[in-house]
Parts: structure tokens; C-alpha cells; sequence
């Protein structure tokens, strides 16, 4: 079968993890701009601060350690349904799709992992950064955001590239092996926006019980 397109993989793919390597090596800048960020208030000798600065950091680690805990369980769930879907896959159309697919389930987890995993990390900083300003905590803020975009877009354009170089014309004929990365990458998302709503929206009613029953805040 002809293929769909005629192109050079070598001269699309090199170009694009260049630019992917690049991404990441924003990544890693702004990663360390934010370690570099104090997770802690500077004590002044004020017990009271000293205290606040405590609960600030176990809010973070109690913030964190639950994100951590619901990954694990997500992701735990998620290889099951990706396996099956891989074996689904790749018996329907090819296994070419099916690998794509694998591709795209792994590199969407790592990616929401890693954005999950930053985002939390960077609670306590962004709380501490605020004492000083809006602009502080909007910079810690932001930087972690864009840590969780950059890696995206780089991981993905990455992994797709080395696919396209390494499937070569197959990767792009009629039978579209690729399209399987994109679905792959898709499962994950559905499984992150979906699961993630219900644990936000649990968290959320948990923490309002606590704030009324244990705290009697008003409604």
C-alpha cells in the first residue's frame, strides 16, 4: 500500500527532539528555580510564627502524600485497562497501533505524574512566596504551571518523533500506526480528568465537613 504522505521521518523527527531536548531542559531550569524557593517562613524568634510555618508544611505534606496515594491507586487501575486495550488493539489493527498506543498511555502518565508531583511540591512555596507579594507567589505559581505545560509538549512531541523515525513510512501509510499513540495518550487523560473530578470533588466535601463539624466554621 502507498503511503498517505511522502516525507522524510529523519528530517521531521531530528529538528523535533532537538526542540523536544530543549523543553526539557527548561524544565529542569524552572525545577530548580523552585527548589531554590523557601518552604518554610524565616523565623524572626515569634513562636507564633513558628507554628504557622509548621502547619504550612504539614498541610503541604498531607496535600502531597494524598496526591501520591491517589496516582498509585489511579495508575494501579489504569495498566489493567491499557494492557487490555494494547492486546485489543494491536489483534484489530496491527501491532505497530498497539505499541503506539502503549507509547502514548506511558508518556501521558509520566507527564501527569510529573505535573502532579510539581504542583504539590510548589503549594508551600507559593504559600511562602506570598508573604513577600502577589508577584512572588505569582512567579512561583506560574513557574510550576509552566513545568507541567513544557513537559507535556516535550515528551509528547519527543515520543511521537522517535515513532515516526523508527516506524518509518509504516508509521504514516494508510493504516496510520500513530493514531494509536494519540488514543493511548487519550485513555490516560479520560481516566485523569474523570477520576481526578471525583477525588477533587471528595476532598472538597471532606474538607468542608471538617471546616464545620471539627472547626465550627459558619456556613
Amino acid at each position: 500500500m502507498a503511503p498517505a504522505f511522502d516525507v522524510n521521518t529523519i528530517v521531521i523527527g531530528v529538528p523535533a527532539i532537538v526542540t523536544s531536548g530543549l523543553g526539557l531542559c527548561v524544565v529542569g531550569y524552572l525545577v530548580y528555580t523552585i527548589q531554590g524557593r523557601p518552604s518554610t517562613l524565616a523565623d524572626n524568634g515569634d513562636p507564633e510564627r513558628k507554628i504557622m510555618s509548621d502547619k504550612i508544611v504539614a498541610l503541604g505534606t498531607a496535600i502531597s502524600k494524598g496526591a501520591y496515594a491517589f496516582l498509585l491507586k489511579e495508575y494501579t487501575y489504569l495498566v489493567i485497562c491499557a494492557l487490555a486495550l494494547f492486546v485489543l488493539v494491536s489483534a484489530a489493527v496491527n501491532w505497530r497501533t498497539g505499541l503506539c498506543y502503549l507509547a502514548g498511555c506511558f508518556t501521558s502518565a509520566l507527564t501527569g505524574f510529573i505535573g502532579m508531583m510539581i504542583a504539590t511540591y510548589s503549594n508551600t512555596r507559593t504559600a511562602i512566596a506570598a508573604e513577600k507579594g502577589l508577584n512572588d507567589a505569582l512567579t512561583v505559581s506560574f513557574s510550576s504551571g509552566c513545568v507541567m505545560g513544557l513537559t507535556v509538549v516535550s515528551v509528547g512531541l519527543g515520543s511521537l518523533s522517535a515513532l515516526l523515525m523508527a516506524f518509518n513510512d509504516n508509521a504514516i501509510d494508510n493504516v496510520a500506526a500513530l493514531t494509536g499513540f494519540g488514543m493511548g495518550a487519550s485513555t490516560v487523560s479520560i481516566f485523569a480528568r474523570v477520576a481526578g473530578g471525583i477525588f477533587t470533588k471528595a476532598a472538597d466535601v471532606g474538607a468542608d465537613l471538617v471546616g464545620k463539624v471539627e472547626e465550627d466554621f459558619p456556613e
